[in-house]
Formats: structure tokens, sequence, C-alpha cells
């Protein structure tokens, strides 16, 4: 169907049941980077610079084989990798859509810091194998693609190393259950992939890969897109314990007895609360009194010390996520009118479920909060 991609299913596909082989030797890892007869050596002899950076590893390779054309063995899997996509990308308009400003750098300073890391490489590079590689042949831009690509496409969690894997990547993504794993049982240097739980596929339907756990930070990161209503996605609130409690030293004298920062934050997921927040707001809720009861010293981290006090929390709680919903310059209801319009520009779109997922986090809480009253 034009320039999509899809993988079928030739016959029915039961959990558990592997639906893809990939042998190790078409896979492009740092094993069969360090075997390579043309570059091998380059990573060899140079184990400090690439140890722990799978990554640049693989960039650097998939660069130099990519250059080779038709006479890469990997030519037909190189020569149809499309450009990654990412936030990254956008322009300055475009990222002030999620409405993110620690998004907004993240995305701004990846440009400035893979052109540190390629001048890194090839500062390292060309004095020793010039004859291999150079800045006229394996640009900035080459390298970006390269490095874009490992960190899009790359499997690594139930491998040994990180590893592009041939076929297996040409899968298109949704939110299903998979499993891969490598070199089980009799399956020596054979990678697997197959479905699992729920997931299970008929002859002739497209079969899927996993994003796996990712939130929309990381998916607008690696993919430039992200998830309507993501169940993995997440929202970080803040405090300065410090400037809360500027007026009650006994405040953070507890809390410097128990070494606990005086800035903390706390990751949010829709569908319930985060107990570590509900402590440091029961904390801002106690009273002198309650304060001077060393048994509330223990208390307050997971229950509440009294019925005045744990309401009190709670209008602690829902003032914080209320502030945060303030600072956002659209509301949830505005941004699904947006996506309601199914606008083209997929920027955009991708920019108002970022934002509309962190919305629907904090307004689920509020909502777990007041149906608690």
């Amino acid at each position: 169907m034009g320039q999509v991609r899809g993988t079928i299913a030739t016959e029915d596909i039961h959990s558990n049941e592997p639906m893809l082989y990939v042998p190790e030797n078409i896979m492009i890892s740092p094993p069969i980077c360090k075997a390579n007869p043309l570059i091998g050596h380059v990573f060899t002899e140079n184990d400090g610079f690439f140890k722990r950076d799978d990554d640049t590893m693989l960039a650097v390779f998939v660069m130099f084989e990519k250059e080779r054309g038709l006479e890469s063995f990997w030519h037909p899997y190189l020569s149809v990798l499309p450009w990654p996509c990412s936030v990254a990308d956008w322009s300055p308009l475009e990222l002030k859509e999620l409405q993110d400003r620690r998004l907004g750098q993240e995305a701004t300073m990846r440009p400035i810091k893979l052109k540190e890391k390629y001048n890194t490489l090839m500062d390292m590079l060309l004095p020793k194998y010039s004859n291999l590689f150079s800045k006229e042949v394996h640009t900035l831009e080459k390298y970006v693609f390269a490095w874009m690509t490992i960190q899009a496409r790359a499997f690594g969690r139930r491998i040994p190393w990180t590893a592009l894997v041939p076929f297996a990547d040409f899968l298109n993504h949704t939110n299903v259950q998979t499993k891969y794993d490598f070199n089980v049982e009799h399956y020596d240097g054979i990678f697997r992939l197959y479905p699992t739980g729920e997931n299970e596929y008929k002859k002739g339907t497209e079969v899927f890969n996993s994003y796996g756990r990712r939130d929309n930070r990381f998916l607008l990161m690696e993919y430039g897109f992200a998830l309507y209503e993501n169940e993995w996605d997440t929202i970080t609130i803040s405090i300065n314990l410090e400037e809360e409690h500027r007026n009650n030293s006994k405040k953070l004298d507890l809390l410097a007895r128990f070494n606990v920062s005086n800035r903390r934050s706390f990751r949010l997921r829709h569908g319930r609360l985060n107990q570590d927040m509900m402590s440091m707001c029961r904390l801002s809720s106690m009273s002198n009194y309650e304060m001077d009861d060393r048994r509330n010293e223990l208390r307050f981290w997971s229950e509440g010390v009294s019925i005045v006090s744990e309401i009190g929390a709670q209008d602690v709680y829902i003032n914080m996520l209320q502030e945060a919903l303030a600072g956002y310059s659209t509301t949830m209801e505005e941004d699904i009118s947006i996506l309601n319009s199914e606008p083209e520009d997929q920027r955009l779109v991708a920019a108002t479920r970022y934002r509309h997922c962190k919305k629907r986090i904090l307004h689920n809480h509020i909502n777990i909060l007041k149906d608690m009253r």
C-alpha cells in the first residue's frame, strides 16, 4: 500500500509461539562490529573509547557500511531505512506547542550534543584511520542518521548487547504484548520475537512489535510522535521542601534525620496516587501539636496522623496538581477539541497528545482524591 511497510502473518500465530527468527550473523552487534575484517580493529584497538558505549560503536559501523553501498553485506537492509524522526527536528514554534519547557530544552540540546559526540569521535578516528574515515564522506548528517537509527530501532534489554536486528525492526509498533530472546534452549545464535499474554495473530493479519513501557517523552525524542492516553506516561511534580517548611524547623529537622533531600520530584501515573508525594503532603499539613507526638514521625510516611490532617494532606496534593494545570496555556478540553478536529499537521497532533496526556494524569489524581472524601 504505497510507502507503508507492514508484516503479515502467513499462518496463525499463537501466544508464546515465535513468529520471527533472525540469525546472529545478520544482526549488527558489538561482536559483529569487532569481527569485521575491514574496521573491526578500529573497535578492538580503541576499547577504552567504545567501552560501555555500544550506541557509538554501532553508529560508526552503520555509517561506514552504509557508505560502502552495494559492497556491504547489509546494503539491502541499510538502504531502506527511513530517516529517524524526533522532536529534536522541530522548530521553536512547534516545540512551544508541547507546553513543556524542559522537554523543549532537551530537544534543542540534542543536535548540539550529537555534534559534540561526532567531533570527539572524528578527532579520535582521523589521525589513526584516515584511510577509512573522512569528514567529507562520513559527515555529521550521516553520523546523526546512524546514531538516531540506533536509538529508534535497536534491541537490547533481553540480549547481551545493543543490536540492530534486520527484519525484526521492520514490524510496525503498537501497544501489544510481545517478548524477544536470544540464545535460548537449542537456538544458539538466534534472535526470536513472539507475542505474549492475550496477543496472537490470525493468518493474513498484520503482526506488531511493542513500544514497551515507554512514556511520551521517550517516544517523542526517539520516534517523533506521542500516543493518545499512553498508559505508561508520567508527569513529574517537584517540591522544594526547604522553601515549603522554611518557617517550621521541626519539619526540616525531621526530614534531615531521615536523610530526605530538600528537593524532591515525584512521578505520577494515571490510576494511582503517588504515596511518597502523599507522605510529603501529610508532613505539610501536620500541626505543631501533631509534630510533638513522636509516634507521628513514622505515621506520616504510610498513614494519616488524624482525619483532619489527612484531609489537609489531600488539599495540599490537590493544590499542587491545580498549580501544575494552571501552568499550561490550554485546558484539557481545548486539547481534546484540537485532536477531534483531526489537524493535518502531525507535529501539532503529537504535541497536543503529549500535553493532553499530562493533564489527564493531573485530573485523574484530583478526581481520585475528591472521591475519597
